[in-house]
């Protein structure tokens, strides 16, 4: 992106979740990058945006607390299940503003984060509330549309680490590949 605008945004993140040639059960980082003019040298660089910066382009409602509380590091992709299944891992600065702002967050969250997670069908109204569940030891907040199919999941993995996603699978999968020791070549 030159200048981050939401148009850019939505037209890369939709590009993501139209990848096609991904195997089953592969994940795709995606990456938003801004290419800006370095002061010192003059020339062209790139910077990653931060999803506080993302989020406060495509999210209405997203609480104050919430942006403030997100670390630098974080990971959107999608996970190939047939379909691309977007999800973010997001570290957090702070688990207790984070935790909070995410509760409060529920009334507005899935038409604030719809073009990032592809949703298109969401809570009804008087739905304001997360629906805590265990899924493999886990405490996951869940948010349902009318019919009780799930639309968006949340869930702090640690005191630093918060996910969301749109499918139970690739939570599930997600905490796999968290808890999975990173090889190390010798």
């Amino acid at each position: 992106f030159g200048n981050l605008d939401r148009a850019a945004l939505e037209a890369k993140v939709k590009e993501a979740l139209e990848t096609k040639g991904l195997l089953l059960n592969d994940i795709m980082a995606i990456t938003f990058v801004r290419t800006h003019t370095d002061p010192q040298s003059g020339k062209p660089a790139d910077e990653i945006v931060g999803i506080d910066e993302i989020l406060s382009l495509l999210a209405n409602e997203v609480p104050p607390q919430l942006l403030r509380a997100l670390g630098d590091e974080y990971l959107y992709g999608v996970h190939a299940l047939g379909d691309n299944l977007p999800f973010l891992i997001v570290k957090v600065r702070s688990y207790e503003s984070a935790f909070a702002a995410v509760l409060g967050w529920a009334k507005t969250i899935t038409h604030d984060v719809a073009t990032l997670f592809n949703i298109t069908r969401f809570t009804p109204p008087e739905i304001y509330e997360f629906t805590d569940i265990l899924i493999k030891n886990r405490d996951v907040g869940v948010l349902y549309d009318e019919v009780r199919v799930p639309i968006i999941y949340y869930s702090f993995v640690d005191r630093e680490t918060l996910i969301l996603t749109t499918d139970r699978v690739t939570f599930e999968e997600l905490l796999n590949r968290l808890a999975t020791p990173k090889r190390t070549l010798r």
